[in-house]
């Protein structure tokens, strides 16, 4: 009868230290998953301002684009105008040359 009495309180103390070790697990967990979600909250807000920056950046990268097309179409026409400039120029120095030498030269 002893030995079923110490055999039944061995018993009792291997449950409670069972019920004691799977709490504390249960609360190292509960824990550990606190971590995780403020992890996440964490990434969500990374996220979040990574995809301002983004937008942010393509925008001015559009309006920089559009700002150097417009240099782009502005550089063309002045480039044209020169020409222009240059061949009239090149016909004037032709004339002069004709008109004070008698002889024609080349237009550049």
């Amino acid at each position: 009868r002893e030995q079923d009495e110490a055999l039944q309180r061995l018993e009792h103390v291997q449950v409670d230290r069972e019920v004691d070790f799977a709490a504390a697990n249960t609360h190292f967990r509960a824990e550990e998953l606190k971590k995780v979600e403020r992890d996440l909250r964490d990434i969500s807000d990374i996220v979040r301002d990574v995809g301002c920056l983004v937008q942010t950046q393509g925008e001015q990268l559009g309006q920089g684009a559009s700002g150097i097309s417009a240099n782009l179409a502005q550089s063309r026409v002045s480039s044209h105008k020169a020409a222009v400039e240059t061949a009239k120029a090149g016909k004037a120095r032709a004339k002069r040359r004709t008109f004070e030498g008698g002889t024609t030269a080349a237009a550049v």
